[in-house]
């Protein structure tokens, strides 16, 4: 992949960004942050639902990145590493905001599928989750879009796995409910 820097008029390869910012060179940090910004703001959006939120979770995501770069094992994968570092600043702050309850402790509830979210074009599933109370709207983000299994879930914020299972059991029907109504779905 050739990327245009602000370097000069030639275009760098992702490699040469990355090293370049391994190298603590502006422009590299730069042409990287050009590149992956929309990617990382877009995740840490749909989670946040706030515009300067997102933002500023993406400023910070990008920052720990510049610092953690040398543990990138592969420049090509620089995209991935980057939005997770951005949903685990976004995943962060909402745990330091949000006391998440455990009302539910069978480790066994049944989850029912979604069958319809097969049939579903993305954008009218997007648009329907948006719909969905913040604490299902995040889980069901993090499970259906992003594919965090419910420990990862329940380690970014700072739950247990079932609250996370009874959540997005909640949060499926509700989101049955919501596809349902709009027709997309009969």
């Amino acid at each position: 992949m050739l990327v245009k820097t602000t370097n000069s008029s030639d275009t760098s390869s992702l490699s040469e960004i990355v090293e370049g910012v391994r190298k603590n060179q502006q422009w590299a940090q730069v042409a990287l942050y050009d590149q992956f910004f929309q990617p990382a703001y877009y995740t840490a959006y749909r989670i946040v639902k706030n515009k300067m939120s997102a933002e500023d979770a993406v400023h910070e995501g990008f920052i720990k990145a510049f610092g953690k770069i040398k543990s990138l094992k592969n420049p090509e994968t620089v995209e991935g590493w980057l939005k997770r570092i951005v949903l685990n600043e976004v995943l962060q702050r909402i745990r330091a905001e949000k006391h998440y309850s455990d009302p539910i402790t069978d480790d066994n509830l049944a989850e029912e599928e979604l069958e319809e979210e097969k049939k579903i074009p993305l954008q009218k599933l997007l648009e329907s989750i948006e719909e969905l109370p913040e604490g299902y709207r995040i889980i069901c983000q993090l499970n259906l879009i992003e594919e965090m299994k419910h420990e990862e879930i329940a380690e970014s914020l700072g739950i247990t796995a079932s609250t996370s299972r009874s959540q997005l059991a909640r949060a499926k029907t509700k989101l049955k409910e919501i596809i349902h109504r709009k027709g997309i779905v009969k």
